[in-house]
């Protein structure tokens, strides 16, 4: 771990009181463990047991509900575009700090992030038949990223599994090394699913269900990195003027779901209104890891020049 971040610890003193010392990652976009009063009686019992077996505890503030909860929710979508920009500004400002000190998440995900309050406002707005109807709005779009149980220090070439399915960027699939891209790549597709209700990725862990998705919808792959795959998997390309996934494998039969799911999310790119947006995706979720846009100069980028204020 990096010196300026400390292991909280747990002490049991006279009399049953506890003591945690909370001196963890402090900053506005990832969560913090909390040291109020209140929040020691809410789980002083949980903290007593874990104490009694001489676990490290932390406390932690009550949030709202998690982006994953909030994309379950139809009634909430589609999402106001300042909204969704305000959110996905967000977790490309968390990914950029986590990157400054050393640190990749690994497992970003609608799950591992947590809205700060979940009050729902009501609005009238007018539908598409000229007709005004209720719309349930977010009150705050303050997010935390949670999890930072998979959170690696200076992950350069590593080589295991890391993520989740839908958000796993290509190198961890291809064995060619991972390193601080990969949080990129999960932000992108976690944008076109505030964006669209939607996964980007079809739910498969086959690579050429995920490569061919990748190729059909954001782009195909650079000669460089398909040269680096082809180390590992010498029959997945086939090399024409650019490398393209091969014909053999494009007409394998693949599962209904998966079909299914590449020609929505391909209709879906075909209806995106906002300007801009669509490029930001692909910049971002771009298959070559060398390629892809950094959290920081993501966080540059014309599309969040209309987000929410700070």
């Amino acid at each position: 771990m990096p010196r300026n971040l400390s292991t909280p610890q747990v002490h049991q003193t006279p009399g049953n009181v506890l003591s945690i010392d909370m001196v963890s990652l402090s900053y506005p976009y990832i969560i913090t463990p909390s040291t109020t009063p209140t929040f020691y009686r809410l789980f002083s019992a949980a903290i007593a047991t874990a104490a009694h077996l001489h676990h490290r505890c932390l406390v932690f503030r009550l949030h709202g509900m998690t982006l994953r909860d909030l994309l379950n929710r139809p009634c909430m979508l589609p999402l106001p575009t300042n909204n969704m920009l305000c959110i996905t500004w967000q977790i490309f400002k968390a990914v950029a700090f986590l990157r400054s000190i050393n640190i990749a998440h690994t497992d970003l995900k609608p799950e591992n992030i947590v809205l700060v309050e979940d009050t729902i406002l009501h609005i009238r707005e007018m539908g598409s038949t000229g007709r005004f109807k209720d719309k349930p709005i977010l009150r705050s779009c303050e997010i935390k990223v949670i999890d930072l149980e998979e959170a690696q220090y200076s992950p350069a070439g590593r080589r295991h599994a890391a993520g989740s399915p839908r958000y796993r960027a290509p190198e961890i699939y291809t064995g060619t090394g991972w390193s601080y891209p990969i949080d990129v790549f999960a932000a992108g597709c976690i944008t076109f699913e505030l964006y669209t209700g939607q996964a980007l990725l079809p739910r498969s862990n086959d690579i050429p269900d995920i490569f061919l998705s990748l190729e059909a919808t954001i782009g195909g792959f650079s000669s460089r990195f398909a040269k680096e795959i082809s180390r590992y998997h010498p029959k997945l390309f086939v090399w024409q003027a650019s490398p393209k996934i091969r014909r053999d494998l494009k007409d394998r039969p693949t599962n209904d779901a998966t079909s299914t799911h590449l020609n929505h999310v391909k209709t879906l790119l075909t209806l995106f209104r906002h300007p801009h947006l669509k490029e930001f995706i692909k910049l971002a979720t771009n298959p070559d890891p060398k390629h892809r846009i950094t959290a920081e100069n993501a966080l540059e980028h014309v599309i969040f020049r209309e987000r929410c204020s700070d």
